[in-house]
């Protein structure tokens, strides 16, 4: 059985959101910092937070308002709705969006993984494939039936699907309703990634995927689907088919996730 090494993906893959250094840079391994506003981005100092302040604060005022939205709406519904004695939401909507966070910071390398499994990067050394048009990786997520406030964030949710787009066809999904991936903050989705394809550098061997995460909760009382995005970067010309890569893609994300437990392992590098 092949040896695992304990959360050294999940540091590898959290990199700097200014000088891109990833965590495990060391040793020792230093815990990057978090923005202590939006919980999303990570740094390995405050000059370099400093410094991604301009770049940053777009995607940091949206998530800031969407999870204040979300406390309101509970409020709302704590005001508004009389529950019998030891009834009402276990968990309540704006708990929900933290635990996605953890959730989604354990299962990166995973993510990372499927999707290079399913765009064919792994298939064989790099082929004209490698140079297709931008793509998007999109996961559809629910949470565990019995989740709770104490459920950990690595078992708090279950894939539904995943799947890969063209970036054009997730374009279309922005203003057509009729889409079957349409929702309200796509359009936020795709600003975001027109924000982070303006950072990278010229260099045409990068390659940049999209990933998507829709998480659909419904804690009895009300329901509400949220949505993450994230960033896969690469070089095109990378061989990806001499390290381990699962025999069929989506039925070992599902299982591993639903496993609970986390994944990682020390044959695989991104």
């Amino acid at each position: 059985m092949t040896p695992v090494i304990p959360n050294d993906l999940k540091h590898r893959l959290r990199q700097c959101a200014n000088c891109k250094k990833s965590e495990s840079f060391g040793p020792p391994i230093v815990r990057f910092r978090v923005c202590g506003k939006c919980k999303t981005h990570r740094y390995c100092s405050a000059e370099c937070q400093r410094a991604d302040w301009p770049n940053h604060k777009p995607r940091c005022k949206e998530n800031s308002s969407w999870v204040e939205q979300s406390k309101d709406y509970d409020n709302f519904v704590a005001s508004s709705v009389t529950f019998p004695d030891g009834m009402g939401p276990v968990v309540p909507l704006h708990a929900i969006y933290p635990v996605l966070q953890d959730w989604t910071a354990t299962y990166r390398p995973l993510m990372c993984i499927s999707l290079v499994n399913a765009l064919g990067f792994a298939d064989g050394p790099p082929n004209p494939a490698a140079y297709t048009s931008p793509q998007v990786f999109f996961i559809s997520l629910s949470t565990v039936p019995r989740l709770t406030i104490k459920t950990k964030g690595r078992a708090a949710f279950l894939v539904d699907d995943a799947s890969v787009l063209s970036l054009a066809d997730f374009q279309r999904s922005v203003r057509d309703r009729s889409h079957r991936l349409y929702h309200p903050d796509n359009g936020q989705l795709m600003a975001d990634y027109n924000r982070h394809k303006a950072q990278m550098d010229s260099d045409p061997t990068r390659r940049l995927t999209m990933v998507v995460q829709r998480a659909y909760f419904h804690n009895g009382v009300s329901a509400m689907i949220y949505n993450k995005n994230w960033y896969y970067e690469d070089d095109r010309t990378r061989d990806y088919s001499t390290q381990w890569k699962p025999e069929d893609w989506l039925p070992f994300f599902k299982q591993t996730v639903a496993n609970g437990k986390g994944w990682d392992r020390d044959d695989v590098w991104f």
